[in-house]
């Protein structure tokens, strides 16, 4: 039980290491699409199954109403023979002799002629009704006939005779085209009439005509595309509504596994065998095709209900997964903002949710911070103007002994002439210092106050040092904090050039850069130590002091606190090569002195 609960935490945690959208899409692809593709997949087959199902079902029931029809006309047929089997009177007409032509005659119109052919309006499938009897004495024609010897010859009537049965079914065909109104296929019902022996009976045979074509209309009724074949006992194709069948006229057709393949469907019906068609059957021969395509529509159905669902969770899983991700993604921009010092407030429509109270309350706190820091801020940049004050309190007094003591030096080797011209430039840095009363001044105060204190180091350093200074015109009248460019000059000039045997050479150039105030400050003094510049740099990054690095911390102090975080201030120095020092500000940041 333990293995199962550190495998399940083991799998929790590689989970908590997927990102959210991963997550959601494996949500998706698992929960949503799977299923609802496997749900109607399993629903199509099932639909699929129960549809073929029904068909066959269709179609079965389909051919028991057409051997029931077929049996129908026959049950018809026999209806008819059974009633004029009844029918005493015309029995007496058969038997009576007849002494010519126009007793029989006589006879014949006002009874026998209507006796049978009063059938023939009400059955249409019967094509003619023949009564034969051994009364010579009538005359063949209008439905009587003598038998005769070619009638006795006859194949039906040797059927008859050679069957246990009163009752046979004889099927033929009247292949003679000069009879229009015989030509065709017929299933003949031939039975004995009057079975009990009267004084005067004489053998009588009733025939009835059936036109195999007029089972047509009863697979018609059933409107089935399938072809339809009645089978004898003797297998032959007595009538079958395929047109190469149906308008033969020369023979019955044996049936064979040819009118079929393996793409149909064949359904068998056999006629029962107390019935007069006992050893027939019925064979319906359907396309499986007409199932495909009942099942086709059913698969449109399910493919386009699959499709709605999926399109519809689909949309729905994009919706609340936009308003998931979209607004924790800002979360997290913003909380890396905090990282970098940038406190912004969330400004969307957070929404009720959980998410939501997560954003209010990280706007509530980013406010308060924002306050707080605003408040240190403020103190720090107090504490620094003392400090900066403190040490102006302390850099001035030691200059002016430096340059005093030059002076002293120099007077000794030199006539008046250049010590008041060195005084000259003393005067106007004291000048200068007495007139800056605010932190920031212009660019061009910077330069001018730089400029005076590289002469008065030209004067300290003789030809050893030179200088040259490239400002662009459009900087000038932006404003700096005092002393920051002169201080790192400084730098250059006394921890630079005066360790070097050579001429040193300092470069200032001031320019624009895109959206910056590009200035760069380049000696080929003796350059810093590596371990030296990563401790100068890794004191600039912390905000902290060391030996040797006062100056260039608190001008980056002083520029931080004027214009923010998105100073660049950078340092690159190589042994015995030089120093660059490189300093970007943002131009929105900078007051402009109008």
């Amino acid at each position: 039980m333990k293995n199962i609960i550190t495998k399940f935490k083991k799998l929790i945690g590689s989970i908590n290491n997927i990102s959210l959208k991963r997550k959601l899409i494996f949500l998706y692809i698992f929960c949503v699409f799977i299923p609802i593709v496997s749900i109607n997949t399993i629903f199509y087959f099932v639909i699929s199954h129960n549809v073929s199902k029904q068909v066959l079902t269709l179609l079965d029931e389909s051919m028991e109403r057409i051997k029931i029809g077929f049996t129908t006309n026959i049950e018809q047929c026999m209806q008819v023979i059974r009633t004029i089997n009844l029918d005493s009177k015309l029995e007496n007409a058969l038997d009576s002799k007849y002494r010519d032509i126009e007793d029989y005659y006589d006879v014949y119109l006002n009874y026998t002629k209507e006796a049978v052919d009063k059938f023939l309006p009400i059955y249409s499938q019967i094509q003619k009704i023949s009564i034969y009897t051994e009364n010579n004495t009538i005359i063949n024609g209008g439905n009587y006939y003598f038998l005769n010897s070619d009638i006795i010859n006859s194949d039906w009537y040797k059927k008859l005779q050679s069957s246990r049965q009163n009752t046979v079914i004889y099927p033929y065909i009247e292949s003679d085209k000069n009879n229009l109104l015989a030509y065709g296929r017929y299933l003949s019902v031939i039975r004995r009439l009057y079975d009990y022996k009267s004084i005067n009976y004489t053998n009588k045979i009733i025939k009835i005509d059936i036109r195999l074509n007029s089972f047509l209309d009863v697979v018609n009724k059933e409107n089935t595309k399938g072809i339809i074949y009645l089978i004898d006992d003797s297998n032959r194709i007595m009538f079958s509504n395929n047109q190469d069948i149906y308008n033969n006229y020369n023979e019955f057709k044996v049936f064979t596994d040819n009118y079929y393949t393996s793409k149909d469907i064949v359904i068998s019906k056999n006629f029962a065998i107390n019935s007069y068609m006992s050893g027939w059957k019925l064979i319906g021969v359907f396309p499986k095709n007409d199932i495909k395509k009942a099942m086709g529509s059913n698969k449109s159905i399910v493919i386009a209900v699959a499709l709605f669902s999926i399109i519809i969770s689909t949309l729905i899983i994009l919706v609340i997964s936009s308003s998931i991700k979209n607004r924790l993604e800002i979360v997290s921009k913003h909380l890396k903002d905090i990282s970098d010092k940038k406190f912004n407030v969330i400004d969307i429509d957070a929404g009720e949710d959980e998410i939501g109270t997560l954003i209010k309350e990280f706007n509530n706190s980013t406010i308060k911070i924002k306050n707080l820091i605003e408040v240190v801020y403020e103190a720090e940049i107090q504490k620094t103007k003392a400090e900066l004050m403190a040490l102006q309190s302390q850099v001035n007094p030691h200059f002016l002994y430096n340059t005093l003591n030059t002076v002293r030096l120099r007077s000794v080797l030199k006539g008046e002439l250049e010590t008041a011209e060195i005084i000259k430039y003393m005067s106007k840095l004291f000048r200068r210092f007495l007139s800056f009363k605010e932190d920031l001044i212009t660019i061009r105060e910077e330069i001018e106050l730089t400029k005076d204190f590289l002469e008065i180091q030209k004067y300290r350093y003789g030809d050893k040092l030179n200088y040259v200074i490239n400002v662009d015109e459009n900087a000038l009248c932006y404003k700096i904090p005092k002393m920051c460019i002169q201080t790192l000059v400084e730098n250059s000039s006394v921890h630079g050039i005066e360790m070097i045997d050579g001429i040193g050479v300092i470069n200032i150039n001031i320019k624009f850069n895109e959206d910056e105030l590009f200035c760069k400050i380049i000696d080929n003094g003796i350059g810093i130590e590596k371990e030296k510049l990563q401790q100068i740099q890794e004191a600039l990054k912390k905000g902290k002091l060391i030996n040797g690095s006062y100056g260039i911390v608190n001008i980056y102090k002083r520029l931080k606190l004027y214009f923010g975080e998105e100073v660049k201030f950078t340092i690159n120095s190589k042994l015995n090569k030089g120093t660059e020092v490189e300093l970007r500000i943002p131009i929105y940041k900078l007051e402009k002195y109008v």
